[in-house]
């Protein structure tokens, strides 16, 4: 079993029951194939649907295979969990003439808004009946409609208080029109750094084997950053949780074999990408030739932020020791090098010094903290 697919077996996350059942679903048997087969844009919709608090759902695939959270489950009624997985068409086949067109634009590449269509969900229940929706068309990584995600707006029942009622409802589609946003934005953004590490990953191999081993490694780090900012789509990623998770797939102990300490810090998705990437370069380079490749080798991690807004400054430190022998003669120009030397200058405006010292590597990473690269601490 590879790094990716061990990190798979306990996706999605989450305690909630259609992520349970989404885990323990044999997807082998169905047209979507084993979940370590999945692309990295259905996986993150699945992660930010599952973190939707209203009814949601992904249909994906050919026969739009459908995946959605439990607030949906709810609507479902006595036709989950067998929904689950099932063929759009036949989960949903009450409505299916109500929703046809819209479906078709979709898949089109159009976003959809609709407005009291018929749920069709739940035959015993009258509490809701009717409901507005979201559609938004999901893209593969070559950039192809393969399938959407869909949220209910609001579903309608009776409410004593109708002002009240029309606050929440208005609440709630401003939160998902932003969330549909920042999954739109999000997927594109996606799809050119995956064509970004492929290309330049190419460009930098040494070899056929070395290109493939480094392509999966940093597809899989780029994955483990998706998965982290889709737990809080609108919200940020952990800067500790962001070290943590890399040093794990490279299964580094902390406490053994790696220290991290610094203050809560939440970054912007974009910035906690290519923070992300600069990580496992470090990682990778301590594997082969650092602390993670020497039996005594510890890393020290830390981080401090100075000064006062807007010109506060992130001061991250990788220190490498327990490492014997010479130091390694610093590596050729590559992918690493460009990202650490150039990338993360031009990206986050951070300044990079490197030290190949006897004991060990040294790296200081110095940013400004803009709202640019940090997110509201929520």
């Amino acid at each position: 079993m590879t790094e990716a697919s061990a990190a798979l077996v306990d996706w999605p996350p989450g305690d909630s029951g259609t992520a349970k059942f989404l885990r323990n679903h044999d997807w082998s048997q169905t047209s979507l194939g084993s979940v370590e087969t999945w692309s990295l844009a259905l996986r993150t919709a699945v992660e930010i649907m599952l973190a939707t608090r209203q009814p949601a759902c992904v249909a994906w695939g050919s026969d739009r295979l459908l995946l959605y959270n439990d607030a949906l489950a709810v609507l479902l009624g006595e036709r989950h969990p067998a929904a689950l997985g099932r063929p759009l068409a036949d989960a949903w086949n009450d409505a299916r003439q109500a929703y046809r067109p819209i479906i078709e634009a979709v898949l089109n590449g159009r976003s959809q808004q609709t407005a009291d269509l018929p749920l069709g969900l739940m035959p015993e229940s009258g509490a809701f009946a009717r409901s507005g929706w979201t559609w938004t068309p999901l893209r593969n990584e070559a950039g192809v409609v393969a399938g959407f995600h869909c949220t209910a707006n609001a579903a309608t029942t009776d409410f004593a208080d109708g002002a009240l009622f029309g606050a929440a409802r208005e609440r709630s589609e401003e939160r998902e029109r932003r969330l549909m946003l920042e999954l739109q934005h999000r997927t594109r953004n996606m799809l050119a750094v995956i064509r970004s590490i492929v290309r330049r990953s190419a460009e930098t191999a040494a070899s056929p084997e070395d290109y493939a081993t480094h392509l999966e490694g940093r597809i899989d780090a780029f994955a483990r950053v998706q998965s982290a900012a889709a737990r809080d789509p609108l919200g940020g990623v952990d800067l500790g949780s962001l070290l943590a998770d890399e040093l794990l797939a490279a299964a580094a102990r902390e406490g053994d074999q790696v220290t991290i300490e610094g203050p809560p810090i939440t970054l912007r998705a974009k910035s906690a990408e290519t923070l992300g990437l600069a990580i496992h370069e470090l990682t990778t380079n301590a594997i082969k030739f650092g602390a993670l490749g020497a039996p005594r080798g510890h890393i020290a991690i830390r981080w401090s932020v100075g000064g006062e807004a807007p010109l506060r400054r992130l001061v991250l430190e990788w220190k490498e020791s327990g490492v014997r022998g010479p130091p390694p003669r610093e590596p050729r120009e590559g992918f690493g090098t460009e990202l650490l030397d150039r990338t993360l200058d031009y990206q986050l405006g951070a300044k990079v010094e490197r030290r190949f010292e006897p004991n060990g590597l040294r790296c200081r990473i110095e940013m400004p903290l803009t709202e640019r690269i940090i997110a509201e601490n929520r």
